[in-house]
């Protein structure tokens, strides 16, 4: 890096340091002025969490046609970016939030979703 420039990074590195309410006030106005930027890069954070990329759901969203991949019932809004629990996480599929959520409950147990399902059939008119 030019010498120019270190100087100038290293400038406002101290004038950062030495006001901290001013630099406070500048990332809040920068943040009022650009909801789109930070509302893009929390989307990004958010689903590198779970193992996913904006560009793995817009193809996943694409392919699953905005249907979770479960119910097959539309999704109005923003789906459930499922995955694996393992570390790292392996993506899955999107899903509607009540199909997320039953799967947490059972805690990805297939053996669990097969005796819930079983259950169901017993005790109701589910075929």
């Amino acid at each position: 890096m030019p010498r120019d420039k270190e100087k100038a990074r290293e400038r406002r590195r101290r004038w950062r340091k030495n006001r901290p309410e001013a630099e406070r006030e500048a990332d809040r106005r920068w943040r009022h002025k650009n909801p789109e930027v930070i509302k893009k890069y929390n989307r990004k954070q958010a689903l590198r969490k779970v193992g996913w990329t904006p560009e793995m759901y817009d193809s996943a969203h694409s392919s699953q046609q905005g249907l979770c991949d479960i119910c097959k019932h539309p999704v109005v809004g923003t789906m459930c970016a499922d995955h694996e629990h393992v570390v790292p996480p392996k993506p899955r599929g999107l899903l509607c939030s009540p199909c997320n959520l039953a799967l947490g409950q059972f805690k990805d147990s297939p053996l669990v979703l097969e005796a819930a399902a079983a259950y169901l059939r017993k005790h109701g008119k589910y075929e």
